[in-house]
């Protein structure tokens, strides 16, 4: 879910950045924002449904269910495809020829987001997300 919230700040709030670089004040753009992360709202279909909704082509396999990974493909018209190891929890967005990816396990720590040109497929920048570490969960 802290995936989602920051694909989310990322894709939908930030400029766009110069090639490796990550915006750098993510934080600024999180204030008095209201952020939802329920079973209606996140997930690799959910985030396929709202890719398809803005026109692009997402080839998810079947058994995105299942918490095993899954090659997806992006594409939009008259791009490049781009594919992605993703699981069910994955999250993405696109925000017009960009594709903003969280690449991140279910069963470790660690996330970051990775944007890719939908124009040409190549990978534009990757940006390791900083966390609070190892927790525990009692």
């Amino acid at each position: 879910m802290l995936a989602t919230l920051l694909l989310s700040v990322f894709a939908l709030n930030a400029p766009v950045p110069s090639e490796n670089k990550a915006p750098a004040d993510w934080p600024a753009v999180m204030k008095n924002r209201d952020f939802r992360f329920d079973a209606d709202t996140s997930g690799v279909e959910n985030c396929a449904t709202a890719a398809r909704n803005l026109g692009a082509t997402v080839d998810l396999p079947p058994g995105a269910d299942a918490g095993r990974n899954l090659d997806l493909t992006v594409s939009i018209k008259d791009g490049k495809p781009v594919q992605v190891l993703a699981h069910s929890g994955s999250a993405f967005a696109i925000l017009a020829d960009r594709l903003f990816f969280a690449d991140f396990s279910g069963w470790s720590n660690g996330c970051k987001v990775i944007a890719y040109d939908l124009k040409t497929g190549k990978k534009i920048w990757t940006q390791q997300l900083e966390g609070i570490g190892a927790i525990s969960h009692r």
